[in-house]
């Protein structure tokens, strides 16, 4: 980019190309032979703005004329810090000083340019001083585009002609804009607009919020990867730089006594790969509490076992069928539940009771199933836990069931079958 022109021709500080008009003697040398006093302030107009101090200004040294009865001096001067948008303000001023001649007066115009685009311009003064005075013309201009550029002048005479012409060349740095911001879930630092001189370097320091992890660094859209530092190296064009950042969620892996068997940082909405899950005596794992796919709070998860249910019981009845059909039962049954939690009767069912039998399963005397009527009242036993039953089967018809009662005597004999079921107790 080239600098915009913002040229003040009255008594305006010339930083950069400032021809200073020749000094033209009209008539003789003053012979009241005052000097010019160093201590001698030079005064801006009043309706420009603030100007640097005299001890910020660099004169030209081999452009600086220094005669018996004149001199003049070009100076610049180039902001310290730049403008809101990036830009340098640059200063230029011309001094003509009269020691003994009866006055002086500018006899060139000056043209100013940066990178050969015309950028200020000192036109046609008249004014004269007398002896022991002087006069000085500003002009002042904003530099723009990150680099180094490098401002010249030009001057022509409009008085017919000059003693003395003064031109240069000198560079300009104008600081590159990085622009650092981040978006949600983190920080940059630094953040905002930030001016950064050629061939300097510049560090950023990136962090993440609570719940966030760093995503990306991008530069001028390029993914640089999730990096907490990144140093932006000899700087040549402007920069972008964007931290980006990744919401997270996380997810604590328990046991059933609720020790931490794993914790995991997830992305957002995405899933996560549980730890193998403990065993557990007298359980079988069948996965976890918790769904483990699509991520979107802080989980704590637990395994979930199903119990093992083993419940021991007697595959036989032993019982004796007497000959006028009464049948005689144990006085003890035992069930025996092995599992590790307690058990209740789920069904029990009876097959192949001879016509007109009633079988009847009683515990603490009352019954619990008879083959008439199927399962009466569910029964628990506890964990790792027996209870006694008591069987009752009613008299057999002689007549009747002679069949069965003879093969009795004969040998064992299959009167009927049951089926127990059960189910843990929650």
């Amino acid at each position: 980019m080239k600098s915009a022109l913002k040229a003040i021709i009255v008594s305006s500080a010339c930083i950069a190309a400032c021809l200073l008009a020749p000094v033209v003697a009209c008539g003789q040398p003053a012979d009241d032979g005052r000097d010019i006093d160093d201590t001698n302030l030079y005064v801006p107009p009043e309706d420009l703005d603030t100007w640097p101090p005299d001890n910020r200004w660099i004169e030209i040294k081999d452009e600086t004329v220094i005669g018996d009865n004149s001199s003049q001096i070009s100076e610049y001067c180039i902001a310290d810090t730049p403008n809101a948008d990036g830009s340098v303000t640059v200063y230029i001023r011309t001094t003509q000083i009269n020691h003994r001649y009866e006055y002086i007066q500018w006899t060139t115009t000056k043209t100013l340019y940066c990178d050969g685009e015309q950028v200020a311009y000192i036109g046609e003064d008249y004014r004269t001083v007398p002896a022991g005075d002087r006069m000085t013309q500003y002009a002042k201009f904003d530099v723009r585009g990150g680099g180094t550029h490098h401002i010249t002048s030009e001057e022509k005479p409009f008085r017919g002609g000059t003693e003395i012409t003064t031109g240069w060349n000198f560079p300009v740095d104008v600081p590159y804009v990085i622009t650092a911001k981040a978006e949600t879930g983190g920080s940059i630092d630094p953040a905002g607009a930030l001016f950064v001189y050629p061939g300097k370097r510049q560090e950023f320091h990136i962090e993440a919020d609570d719940g966030y992890r760093i995503k990306a660094v991008l530069v001028d859209g390029i993914d640089q990867g999730p990096l907490s530092t990144y140093e932006l190296a000899s700087t040549g064009a402007d920069h972008t730089i964007t931290a980006q950042f990744q919401k997270t969620w996380t997810v604590t892996f328990c046991d059933a006594d609720d020790e931490v068997l794993q914790q995991d940082i997830v992305d957002d909405g995405s899933s996560v790969v549980p730890p193998e899950i403990p065993e557990r005596e007298g359980y079988t794992a069948i996965g976890w509490d918790t769904p483990l796919d699509s991520i979107g709070s802080d989980l704590t998860v637990h395994p979930v076992y199903e119990a093992n249910i083993c419940v021991r019981v007697p595959t036989r009845v032993a019982c004796t069928i007497a000959s006028d059909g009464s049948v005689i039962t144990p006085s003890s049954y035992e069930i025996e539940n092995l599992s590790v939690v307690p058990v209740s009767s789920s069904t029990i069912t009876a097959h192949g009771v001879p016509d007109g039998a009633c079988i009847e399963l009683d515990l603490d005397s009352q019954c619990v199933f008879s083959s008439d009527s199927g399962l009466v009242e569910p029964f628990v036993i506890p964990a790792q836990a027996s209870e006694c039953f008591t069987w009752h089967i009613d008299p057999l018809d002689p007549k009747t069931h002679r069949d069965l009662i003879d093969r009795a005597v004969e040998g064992p004999t299959t009167f009927c079958t049951i089926d127990f079921t059960f189910e843990a107790v929650a």
